[in-house]
């Protein structure tokens, strides 16, 4: 059903795709696009599923199982061994990690988790670098495109038995075309969205499936003068959109328009059908052949690099990659390639147990049974606490306003209450400062101050501070044009926050140069909350290392923040500029039942915060005007 012969310019462009991912994984510099491989995986996948299914002569429901079991003998030992191995590497060397990973094991054996991610994708979820099965979002918008596409050829074939062939390459383009646009509204309303769900990512699958169905029925594009120089052309333009130093993301439309360039090409050459001698190139065919294996080992081995101290140990990751490469080839030999001989009664027993495992993970009573000696104070902050004190610690539903919430003008001015009797101070920012709000309003009371707080997520506090979500930007916007200039004389101080590290060098000074002048325009002080400091992994996570295998915690810590912080210390607001970096830590032995300072591996807790009471009250509340 699914045999056809080899094509070396789609093992080329696999293989292609496969280097692109894992170099952009590895961070390295001339890579930073190399998310599109992505793209072109999307893209050959529906060429050749509707290649398969093109080739029945009818599509009716038994067809539809064959091809279903098919698929399912093709992709799912494969990735039932990575999730199995992973789990028991997260039992036996990050039980803290058991909650978290248990979760995203459930939606990947569900083949749900692009949405499932998209669904908690926020500050207070564990952060997706070191998210074990982060890549199986790709898979399951995968398994969701074959459980539909088979229907449409049925829906084809039941209404045009006669001109199948012929009604697919409209049909498949008037789907193309659909969720093309889909995914331009996605992009523009929620990008977050348009990444990860399937309308909005269906038509690249589908631009592969109209490139069969073209290809199919006209032949002579395959057979025209100037094939060939078109398709070295459109490979070199593969390469370049690759490999170009230019971050499309960081350019308006980049990204989109990098993606339909990607989604173009792709589908042209595969119309194009060449074989170039270099698409026979040697080493990029074998890369082709274990690209499926080599996609679902290289990313958890990955994440396990940066729990081993991979920031500042340089040859771990090179041997990490080796062991992908040489567990994926054994995964793609004894897997992939006996695929249609494999016992299901032992998979489907090993489903069931990974599944159950998973389901009890979740649990807290289970849990704590099976890892009895797991310390209170590890699981409470890196478990209970983003779930049931942060939202209360960072004014959820009150003065902050979280990345995918609408803005309403309504509720701001509601939320603030001035006083005409006590000194009002503006807390403004993004999650950095909002984590300080309640030590902050705690030390406020204490000293005669009313403290308003006005933050949101993703969004630094500047007059034409931009942000990928609407609300957060709105919000922003509505503060520096219209709250702060109205009401100017009765702000007493502005306490400014922000995770600084997350912006370039030039963005920091636009950003910096245009508040300083906002607020010396309408005659507002303004005193800014340092950088904080930040580690490779979560802070817990760290502390439970340090104790069972004496891992030092300086191992962990992000350089760049230091930098940054460095930089703010002697800028343009340094004599205003509050540092806080490595001073709100308490990393002596703690208690069994005390909270960490950092409940994951860049927020404060309340612990932490309050930690750096001290600094705050003297920096912002013994100099007020």
């Amino acid at each position: 059903m699914d045999k056809m012969d080899f094509r070396f310019d789609i093992a080329f462009l696999r293989g292609m795709a496969i280097i692109a991912v894992v170099l952009y994984h590895l961070h390295l510099p001339y890579f930073k696009n190399g998310y599109l491989g992505v793209d072109i995986f999307f893209v050959i996948s529906g060429y050749l599923m509707c290649n398969i299914l093109s080739k029945e002569g009818k599509i009716g429901r038994s067809e539809i199982l064959e091809f279903y079991i098919r698929r399912a003998r093709r992709l799912i030992p494969a990735l039932l061994l990575m999730l199995t191995i992973v789990f028991l590497l997260v039992v036996l060397l990050l039980p803290s990690k058991i909650y978290d990973h248990s979760r995203f094991s459930i939606v990947s054996i569900l083949q749900v988790s692009n949405m499932y991610y998209y669904l908690v994708d926020d500050y207070f979820q564990p952060s997706s670098r070191l998210n074990f099965l982060l890549h199986t979002w790709t898979l399951s918008l995968e398994w969701q495109f074959y459980a539909l596409l088979p229907w449409i050829y049925f829906l084809l074939y039941r209404f045009f038995p006669s001109a199948l062939h012929r009604r697919s390459v409209s049909f498949m383009a008037l789907l193309t075309l659909a969720s093309f646009l889909i995914y331009i509204i996605f992009s523009e309303i929620d990008a977050s969205l348009a990444f990860y769900s399937l309308p909005s990512r269906a038509w690249e699958f589908l631009a592969g499936g109209t490139a069969m169905a073209v290809a199919d029925r006209a032949r002579p594009i395959r057979s025209g003068p100037g094939r060939r120089s078109i398709s070295i052309l459109l490979t070199l333009v593969l390469l370049f959109l690759l490999l170009c130093p230019i971050e499309w993301s960081n350019l308006p439309y980049g990204r989109p328009l990098a993606t339909f360039l990607t989604v173009t090409a792709t589908s042209i050459i595969l119309t194009l059908n060449l074989h170039f001698s270099f698409f026979r190139f040697g080493p990029v065919i074998w890369t082709s052949s274990i690209s499926y294996s080599l996609y679902l080992w290289h990313w958890p081995l990955f994440v396990l690099g940066r729990f081993l101290g991979s920031g500042t140990t340089w040859w771990i990751i090179p041997l990490l990659l080796l062991m992908a490469i040489f567990i994926a080839q054994i995964s793609y030999a004894q897997l992939e390639s006996r695929r249609d001989s494999i016992n299901w009664k032992p998979v489907l027993g090993v489903i069931i147990l990974l599944s159950s495992l998973s389901v009890l993970g979740t649990t807290d009573s289970i849990r704590k049974s099976i890892f009895p000696d797991q310390k209170d104070n590890i699981t409470r902050s890196i478990q209970e606490y983003p779930r049931r004190m942060a939202p209360i610690q960072y004014g959820f539903g009150q003065g902050h306003l979280r990345s995918k919430e609408d803005f309403f003008p309504e509720q701001v001015l509601s939320g603030l209450k001035f006083s005409d009797s006590l000194p009002n101070f503006l807390l403004l920012g993004d999650c950095y400062a909002a984590m300080f709000s309640t030590s902050l309003r705690e030390i406020a009371r204490s000293e005669g101050v009313n403290l308003l707080q006005a933050t949101c997520d993703h969004t630094f506090p500047a007059p034409h501070s931009t942000s990928p979500f609407s609300g957060p930007a709105n919000k922003m916007s509505f503060l520096f044009r219209q709250l702060i200039p109205l009401n100017a004389t009765r702000i007493d101080m502005v306490i400014i926050g922000a995770n600084y590290s997350g912006y370039t060098k030039r963005q920091i000074l636009e950003y910096l140069s245009s508040t300083e002048e906002f607020f010396k325009d309408h005659g507002i002080p303004v005193k800014y909350i340092g950088q904080t400091e930040g580690y490779s992994i979560e802070f817990p996570i760290i502390q439970d290392l340090h104790e069972r295998f004496g891992m030092a915690h300086e191992r962990f810590l992000e350089n760049k923040r230091k930098i940054v912080n460095e930089f703010l210390r002697n800028s343009q607001i340094s004599d205003r500029y509050i540092d806080v970096y490595l001073k709100a830590s308490s990393r002596e032995r703690l208690p069994r039942n005390s909270l960490m300072y950092m409940y994951d591996s860049e927020h404060l807790s309340l612990v932490g915060t309050d930690n750096l009471s001290g600094i705050l009250r003297r920096n912002i509340f013994a100099e007020r005007p």
